[in-house]
């Protein structure tokens, strides 16, 4: 399908600890293939195996994702997407030494922390921000937002907030896994680079 410039790691103890490399991949394709998300969650659980330097084959991919997860959207107010990001960047972000397959993976999102309290979401590009006052109050730049993640995680699975029940809930039935394969075909020469920057500095802490 295409060809990687650099091995991407999915070794269970780091997906599952910490943003990797392989996960903005994943979520890129996500983005790609249905325009309208404009950030994506994902799960480190999602992520079975690494995928090496060379040439990679849609067998690669299903050793990647051997699933058929589909590709799902919401669209949610400015509060109602900062709750979800809040409930699910309490599974392992602020216990990065524990294990877990529910481990979030955060795209086109940075993350700041006060005090291990979420305090505010940003896009990579600075184009929009969410935030919480010292009342509780969520501020943000923009009305709503357009999540992408997968329909495992939308049923609540790895403890994730259900998001089925929306009315705005969509599942496009593009299987992650295909997706991927496009992603490929369409760039045919991923740089992992690319993928290493989008992963570094997604979450900030702060200290009072």
């Amino acid at each position: 399908l295409g060809k990687l410039d650099k091995t991407f790691s999915g070794d269970r103890k780091e997906v599952r600890r910490k943003q990797m490399p392989i996960a903005q991949f994943m979520g890129a394709s996500l983005i790609e293939k249905v325009k309208e998300i404009e950030v994506a969650v994902i799960n480190g659980g999602s992520v079975r195996s690494s995928l090496n330097k060379g040439n990679v084959s849609r067998k690669d991919l299903h050793t990647l994702h051997p699933y058929g997860n589909t590709i799902v959207s919401v669209k949610l107010s400015a509060e109602d997407f900062f709750k979800y990001i809040q409930v699910t960047s309490k599974i392992n972000i602020i216990a990065q030494n524990i294990s877990e397959g529910g481990n979030p993976h955060y795209i086109n999102m940075r993350l700041t922390y006060k005090n291990k309290v979420l305090s505010s979401i940003e896009a990579k590009n600075k184009s929009w921000k969410v935030f919480i006052d010292k009342k509780g109050r969520v501020h943000s730049t923009k009305k709503s937002f357009v999540l992408g993640t997968m329909n495992f995680l939308a049923r609540g699975g790895d403890n994730y907030p259900i998001i089925t029940d929306k009315k705005s809930y969509i599942d496009t039935g593009f299987m992650i896994n295909a997706a991927m394969m496009d992603y490929l075909e369409k760039y045919k020469v991923i740089k992992a680079n690319t993928f290493e920057k989008l992963s570094k500095g997604i979450l900030i802490f702060k200290w009072d």
